[in-house]
C-alpha cells in the first residue's frame, strides 16, 4: 500500500476520503457522519484512491492532535 500510495503526488489528484466509517467522534461529535470519496472521475486511478484514504486518516488525525494536546496541556496544570 505504501508504495502503491507513493507513486501519486499530495493531493491524491483531488481524489479526497472522508475516514468517518462509523460517525466521528474527535474532534466532531456526531454519530450521523460518514465516510465518502469526493472528486472522482473517470481519470481517477485506484492509485489515487489509495493516496486518497492515507492522506484523509492523516488530516483527520492532525485534526485531532490539536484538541488531544489542549486535553494533555489542561491535564498537565492541574
Amino acid at each position: 500500500m505504501d508504495e502503491i500510495a507513493a507513486r501519486v503526488p499530495p493531493g491524491s489528484h483531488k481524489v479526497i476520503f472522508t475516514p468517518w466509517l462509523h460517525g466521528e467522534r474527535t474532534p466532531v461529535d456526531s454519530n450521523t457522519l460518514r465516510a465518502g470519496l469526493y472528486n472522482l472521475s473517470l481519470t481517477s486511478t485506484l492509485d489515487d484512491i489509495v493516496r486518497a484514504f492515507y492522506e484523509g486518516v492523516a488530516y483527520n488525525t492532525r485534526w485531532s492532535l490539536g484538541y488531544v494536546e489542549k486535553f494533555i496541556e489542561g491535564l498537565s496544570r492541574s
